[in-house]
């Protein structure tokens, strides 16, 4: 099973989605509530998949960030957000391994997310 990082500011939904991704069988890393955090625990843990809020609050959003990563890395990211996936699809598309699911998301659809970027 995968190491995953979770980024995403709404602690609610990082806790619920970190208890799904274990239920599954995966080792969740860390929760990021913003970018600094993001990039103080990818450094420090390297993560095998990315859990991307797209709207992060802050200077730096979610879709900055997975372009950060993209020019060091090619993890998997994971794309979540309560708009839907049409309106972030041509940048998704340019990230290369990347999958997206809408908030709230089942435990089906965080398996499904899994399954397709790795």
């Amino acid at each position: 099973m995968a190491k995953i990082l979770i980024t995403e500011d709404e602690a609610m939904i990082a806790l619920d989605l970190k208890f799904i991704l274990i239920e599954q069988g995966h080792q969740v890393i860390g929760i990021a509530a913003n970018a600094e955090e993001f990039h103080r625990l990818f450094q420090l843990h390297q993560p095998e998949v990315i859990f991307m809020d797209v709207n992060l609050q802050g200077k730096i959003d979610g879709m900055t960030i997975a372009q950060q990563v993209r020019e060091q890395s090619d993890i998997p990211i994971v794309f979540c957000s309560a708009f839907s996936q049409s309106s972030f699809s041509a940048i998704i598309s340019g990230l290369g391994r990347s999958g997206y699911i809408n908030k709230p998301f089942s435990e089906q659809a965080v398996a499904g997310a899994i399954k397709q970027v790795l």
